[in-house]
């Protein structure tokens, strides 16, 4: 895979010369906008090309027919169009109610050795089927041992955003991560998630504003090309 440590679209693109004024993350804008005869503005250059940012995950906002790229952990997992933070779906999870850490998980494709610290970053909205039981989003090694926690969140029938990071130590051989979101305590209580996002940067632990390769008001913004390479604007 190409640079994806948040700063490197720095690196996309040769210096600009007389020829070509600003660089291609902004040169590019595709634009929808019913023309009359009144002057209107229909887009607007944000500073520094806005913010950048890669998320990693594919499919994160199940609008794909496919959620094979997850795996279930003592649960049945299904795309489902009834509940949505945003699109047209999101992911069911019908929880086992035998034991704590039912859900699913997404791992990674290996993270290179840096001679400098990474940090992982990920997020996603949740909803429950009613206003009972807890989940959490998790960051693990390829094992699954437990590294980073957002710890618990109590389902409503409204959508929460969850987030945890973790920074892997310089000179770290490569490696898979994976990132769960599941029960810390075992319940029965059906639950939906979406707009899942796995990042990795340099710059800081801060979490991104999520991003996929459904939106239409992210300039700047990119998704991991493995089935949908796309770049998006903010």
């Amino acid at each position: 895979m190409a640079n994806e440590r948040h700063t490197d679209y720095r690196e996309w693109d040769i210096d600009s010369s007389t020829r070509s004024s600003v660089h291609p993350v902004n040169r590019y804008v595709a634009i929808s906008n019913a023309a009359s005869t009144t002057a209107e503005d229909v887009y607007s250059i944000v500073a520094n090309g806005g913010e950048k940012a890669v998320n990693w995950v594919t499919n994160p906002g199940i609008e794909g027919s496919t959620v094979s790229m997850y795996t279930a952990t003592g649960s049945a997992i299904a795309r489902d169009t009834g509940q949505q933070a945003e699109g047209a779906a999101s992911l069911l999870v019908n929880p086992a109610n035998s034991a704590a850490g039912e859900g699913f998980y997404w791992e990674s494709p290996k993270i290179a050795r840096s001679v400098n610290p990474q940090h992982i970053t990920v997020q996603c909205e949740h909803r429950g089927a009613s206003a009972s039981g807890t989940v959490e989003i998790n960051i693990t090694d390829s094992s699954g041992t437990e590294l980073a926690s957002s710890g618990s969140s109590d389902l409503a029938t409204s959508w929460t955003r969850i987030t945890t990071s973790y920074t892997i130590p310089a000179n770290t051989d490569a490696a898979a991560y994976r990132l769960y979101v599941v029960t810390p305590a075992n319940h029965n209580i059906n639950f939906y998630i979406d707009k899942i996002m796995f990042e990795v940067r340099e710059d800081t632990t801060a979490v991104s504003t999520y991003v996929d390769g459904n939106q239409t008001s992210a300039e700047g913004n990119l998704m991991n090309g493995l089935e949908l390479p796309m770049l998006l604007h903010q």
